[in-house]
């Protein structure tokens, strides 16, 4: 449900209702923040994550050019470079609506695999798909 809500922004209920969502409430004025419908998020299967910079007084930052260690590299792209030599994709390199928080490591399942797996019940006690290793 809450992938749902999150879909539901930047989107008219007319939009919803055509996609089937006729029970998720619509918010237009939003600005969209996902095209991935609920079920359809590798956050629902615990392998996408978004993160954020957060400083030493707690207060967090979206600025993907500070650089807060002075060292000439932004701190947003150290996060991302890190995460990415783990082998996690990152959304800010997809073309069709970068999204700059997200990293997801997928372990080569696509989508409908991992909806397979979840249905299954192939999941650990917090609901997440149990990766084949």
């Amino acid at each position: 449900m809450e992938q749902n809500n999150l879909f539901a922004q930047g989107r008219t209920q007319e939009q919803l209702n055509k996609l089937g969502l006729t029970n998720v409430i619509a918010k237009p004025s939003m600005p969209k923040v996902t095209n991935a419908r609920g079920g359809l998020s590798w956050h629902n299967f615990g392998l996408g994550a978004d993160f954020i910079l957060m400083h030493k007084d707690k207060t967090i930052s979206y600025n993907m050019k500070e650089d807060l260690d002075k060292d000439g590299v932004p701190d947003w792209m150290e996060c991302v470079e890190e995460f990415t030599k783990r082998g996690f994709d990152w959304g800010g390199n997809w073309t069709s609506f970068p999204d700059y928080p997200h990293i997801q490591k997928t372990f080569g399942l696509t989508i409908q695999r991992a909806l397979e797996m979840f249905n299954a019940k192939k999941v650990d006690s917090r609901g997440y798909i149990q990766i084949p290793f």
